[in-house]
């Protein structure tokens, strides 16, 4: 990877932000944004260099940056579905290789998370798009095991930024047809 110091931080920052998926504090929830078309049942979000729908009625948080949060419902050990964005502008790795090294340090994560399909995806608007589901088991701040499914979509924009959209969901929860909506609305813009 080119950029090797660069490319680990940026491994552990996508790591730190894995993590923050099982418990996930957003501080400032506001109103879902508007604009553009989203499926039935959903609210369109559009960022600075992204848009994505998401289910109506779960709470939408902005964070540092292009960073963005949305939780529904909460299930087992009190773990959320989820759909967080992070956006890395500048991005100098190699794609494939920085997606490579994300999923394995994800396998070190969670040691018995398992990889149901890894495929390129076309992203309207990146130059490259990769989407990842996995299963894996978390443990809870309770101290419960919680079974959770999960959509990693990396996305590289023209100008060389990388999106991250991660949704995920304790397994209970875990409707893959909604879920795979959030990930199918995924677009880049600007």
């Amino acid at each position: 990877m080119s950029g090797r110091a660069g490319g680990n931080l940026r491994l552990r920052r996508v790591a730190r932000l894995r993590g923050a998926g099982v418990v996930l504090v957003v501080a400032g929830l506001l109103a879902a944004c508007g604009g553009g078309t989203a499926p039935e049942g959903f609210v369109r979000h559009d960022g600075e260099t992204f848009a994505l729908a998401h289910p109506e009625g779960w709470e939408v948080g902005q964070r540092e940056g292009e960073s963005f949060a949305a939780l529904g419902e909460t299930g087992a050990g009190g773990v959320r579905q989820a759909a967080i964005v992070q956006v890395d502008p500048g991005f100098s790795g190699d794609f494939g290789v920085t997606v490579d090294g994300l999923n394995d340090l994800a396998d070190v994560e969670f040691t018995d998370r398992q990889v149901v399909a890894d495929d390129e995806l076309d992203v309207e608007g990146a130059q490259a798009g990769r989407l990842l589901q996995t299963a894996y088991r978390t443990t809870a701040e309770d101290g419960a095991t919680v079974d959770m499914r999960q959509f990693d979509l990396f996305a590289l924009s023209g100008d060389e930024t990388l999106h991250y959209l991660r949704v995920n969901a304790p397994r209970e929860l875990f409707d893959g047809v909604a879920l795979r909506q959030i990930v199918d609305s995924f677009a880049l813009s600007g």
